[in-house]
C-alpha cells in the first residue's frame, strides 16, 4: 500500500477510536466461551504474515482461511515497540493510558547525579521511589488494568496465565492482579521462571507453579537439546512450491548470531545452547510445548467449567530473527513457518480438548519490522544512505550544542540517548548549578536535527500538555499517544520512511516507527461463533482486549479502542 493510503487509514482509524467511538452493541452470541487465548508474535507485519501465506500450511494458514482476518490493523503511536505494543493489546489503550511508553527509558537517579535506566517491565522493590532502579520483574509500572485483570476482577474464579520467551511480554500481557500466572524464558538456564510480583498461592499460581516445574525437570533446561536437538535446518518446501519471497546476498548486513548459513548448528556457535535457541524455532517449540501441557493440566483445569479462563501465549522468535537477520531473510521465512506448525499444534489441541465452539482465539503482533535498508536500496536505486548510527548523530548533537554553549570538550555531553523514536537530555548534568537550561540545550537539538540531520529525521515534535480529541496532525497524535510525562523522553524525532537509527554497528535491522512497516500488524479471531471473513475496515491492536472482553462479558473503561463485530449473525 502507498504510504498515503496508509496515511488515510490510520487517520480514519484515529479520528474514531480515539474520540471516544464505541461500536453499536453487538449480537448475541450462543455462550460465553470457556477458554480465550491470546497469541501475540513479536514483530510480525501484516505484511510479511500476507505476502508469505503461501508457505503457511497448519495454524497460521487455518487462521487466515477460518478467522476474521484485520487486513488494516495499525497502531496509532510512536515508539512501535515490544513492552507498549504488548500492554496496547492486554489494555485495549495507547501508551498514553497505559503508561509503558517504550521497552525502557531514562530518569534522574534517585541521588540526582547520574541517569538510570528504567526496564519497563519492572516494578520497585517497597519503599523505593519511581525512579530507583532497585527493582523486580513485575508490573508495577503499568496503569490501567488489562483485559486479564478485569476478568479476574469480575469473578476471582477465572484464571489467567500468561507465558513468553519475554518477561516484559508475558508480565504485559497478564497484567497487575497478583492471582496471575506468568512466566517467561530464562536464558541462563533454559527454564521459565516468574517473580514474587506474583502469588504462587493463588488458584492460578500454585498450579500453574506446579506444571511448570514439572517442565522445566522433564522438557526444558539440561533436556531441550536431547529433546530438541542442536540443529536448525530448513522445512521441506510445500508443493507446488511457492515462489521463493525472501531476500538473499545481504550476508554483510546480517549479524550471523546462529551461523551464516542453513543448517544453523547450535553447537558450533559461541552462545551456551540456552541462550542460542532464542534466535531458533527452538524456542517456540519449547514455549508451545509448555502452552500445551497447561492445557492438559487437570489442576490447573483451564476451561474445564463455565467461568471463563485467558491463556495469553508471545511467540519471540520471529522478533530476534528480524533483528539480526532482517525481516525479509530465509531465516524469518523459516521461523514463520515453523510458528505455523506450532499455532497448528495448539489450535488442533484446543479444538480437540474443547471444541472449536467453546474457545475463542485473537491473534496479533506488538509490532512491525523495518526491512534492511540495504535490501530496499537494492529495488530503489535512489534509496542509499538509510543506515545511520544513533551514536554518529548523538556525538554530533552534543559537539553542536558544546560549541555554541562554549563548553569544554571533555565536558558530560547533554544529549543523553536515543531510544526509538525518543531523546533524553541528561538531566542529572542539566540539574548542575553551571549548566544552561534544558530549554536552551533543545533549541540547539531541534535546529541540528532539521538542518544537518534533515535528509534523515522528518520530523521533531515537542509534546506538552493535553490536546483535543481531534488532532489534523497524524503524526502530532501519534506522539501525544506515546506521551507520558517522566518517561517518553524530552523529544519525539520521526525518522523519515525507511531510515533506520541504527543501534547495530550497521548490521540487522529494528523497529519503532509510525510508518506503514512498523504499525500494520495482523489482528485474526477465530473460535466459537466467529464468522470466517476478511475485514478492510480500518481497525487497531487496541480493539483486541474490548472485542474479545465484550466475548467474556467484562468492560474495559480505561480502553480507547471499540468492540469489533466479528460473530455470526
Amino acid at each position: 500500500m502507498r504510504k498515503s493510503l496508509a496515511v488515510a487509514f490510520v487517520f480514519a482509524l484515529l479520528t474514531s477510536a480515539e474520540a471516544g467511538h464505541r461500536a453499536a452493541p453487538l449480537p448475541t452470541v450462543p455462550r460465553t466461551p470457556r477458554l480465550a487465548v491470546v497469541i501475540a508474535v513479536d514483530g510480525l507485519s501484516w505484511d510479511r504474515l500476507q505476502s508469505w501465506r503461501p508457505w503457511f500450511t497448519s495454524g497460521l494458514k487455518r487462521l487466515l482461511d477460518e478467522g476474521a482476518v484485520e487486513t488494516e490493523c495499525r497502531y496509532g503511536h510512536l515508539n512501535t515497540e515490544t513492552g507498549p505494543g504488548h500492554a496496547s493489546l492486554a489494555t485495549g489503550a495507547p501508551p498514553r493510558v497505559h503508561g509503558i511508553p517504550l521497552n525502557q527509558w531514562y530518569v534522574t537517579s534517585p541521588q540526582g547525579t547520574t541517569m538510570a535506566t528504567i526496564y519497563s517491565a519492572s516494578q520497585p522493590l517497597p519503599g523505593e521511589p519511581e525512579n530507583s532502579a532497585k527493582a523486580i520483574l513485575g508490573p508495577g509500572r503499568l496503569r490501567v488494568a488489562t483485559l486479564g485483570d478485569r476478568l479476574v476482577a469480575r469473578d476471582p474464579r477465572s484464571k489467567v496465565v500468561a507465558i513468553s520467551n519475554k518477561d516484559r511480554a508475558a508480565i504485559f500481557l497478564a497484567g497487575r492482579d497478583r492471582r496471575h500466572a506468568a512466566y517467561w524464558y530464562s536464558s541462563n538456564d533454559g527454564t521459565y521462571v516468574t517473580s514474587a510480583a506474583y502469588d504462587a498461592t493463588s488458584p492460578a499460581g500454585s498450579a500453574s507453579a506446579s506444571v511448570v516445574a514439572r517442565f522445566n525437570t522433564d522438557k526444558a533446561g539440561a533436556k531441550i537439546a536431547d529433546r530438541l536437538g542442536t540443529t536448525w535446518s530448513r522445512l521441506p518446501v510445500p508443493d507446488p512450491a511457492p515462489a521463493p519471497g525472501f531476500e538473499s546476498g545481504l550476508a554483510a548486513y546480517q549479524d550471523p548470531i546462529v551461523g551464516a548459513e542453513f543448517p544453523h548448528e547450535l553447537a558450533n556457535v559461541k552462545r551456551p545452547l540456552a541462550s542460542a535457541l532464542l534466535w531458533t524455532p527452538l524456542a517456540d517449540r519449547l514455549l508451545s510445548d509448555l502452552a500445551l501441557d497447561l492445557l492438559a493440566d487437570d489442576a490447573l483445569a483451564l476451561g474445564r467449567d463455565d467461568v471463563p479462563d485467558l491463556l495469553e501465549v508471545s511467540f519471540s522468535a520471529n522478533d530476534y530473527v528480524s533483528h539480526f537477520y532482517g525481516p525479509g531473510s530465509v531465516e524469518d521465512l523459516e521461523i514463520l513457518r515453523a510458528l505455523d506448525v506450532e499455532i497448528g499444534r495448539l489450535l488442533d489441541d484446543l479444538a480437540a480438548r474443547f471444541g472449536k465452539g467453546s474457545v475463542v482465539v485473537a491473534l496479533s503482533a506488538d509490532h512491525g519490522f523495518l526491512p534492511l535498508p540495504e535490501a530496499t536500496e537494492r529495488h530503489d536505486p535512489k534509496a542509499r544512505g538509510r543506515r545511520v548510527a544513533d551514536v554518529k548523530i548523538l556525538n554530533q548533537l552534543n559537539e553542536a550544542v558544546n560549541v555554541e554553549l562554549k563548553r569544554a570538550g571533555g565536558a558530560t555531553p547533554l544529549v543523553y540517548r536515543f531510544e526509538g523514536c525518543s531523546l533524553w537530555l541528561d538531566r542529572a548534568a542539566l540539574a548542575s548549578t553551571d549548566a544552561p537550561s534544558a530549554k536552551r540545550v533543545l533549541a540547539i537539538v531541534w535546529r541540528e536535527l532539521a538542518t544537518t540531520w534533515k535528509d534523515v529525521v522528518l520530523r521533531t515534535l515537542v509534546v506538552d500538555g493535553a490536546f483535543p480529541d481531534r488532532i489534523a496532525d497524524d503524526l502530532m497524535r501519534r506522539a501525544w499517544n506515546a506521551r507520558v510525562p517522566g518517561r517518553s523522553g524530552d523529544l519525539f524525532v520521526v525518522p523519515r520512511y525507511g531510515f533506520l537509527v541504527d543501534p547495530y554497528d550497521g548490521k540487522g535491522s529494528s523497529h519503532g516507527t509510525p510508518w506503514e512497516y512498523d504499525t500494520h500488524v495482523p489482528m485474526i479471531f477465530w473460535g466459537g461463533g466467529i464468522a470466517p471473513r476478511m475485514i478492510s475496515t480500518p481497525s487497531t491492536p487496541y480493539d483486541l482486549a474490548p472485542t474479545l472482553g465484550s466475548r467474556l462479558g467484562v468492560d474495559l473503561p480505561d480502553a480507547t479502542g471499540t468492540r469489533i463485530d466479528v460473530w455470526e449473525k
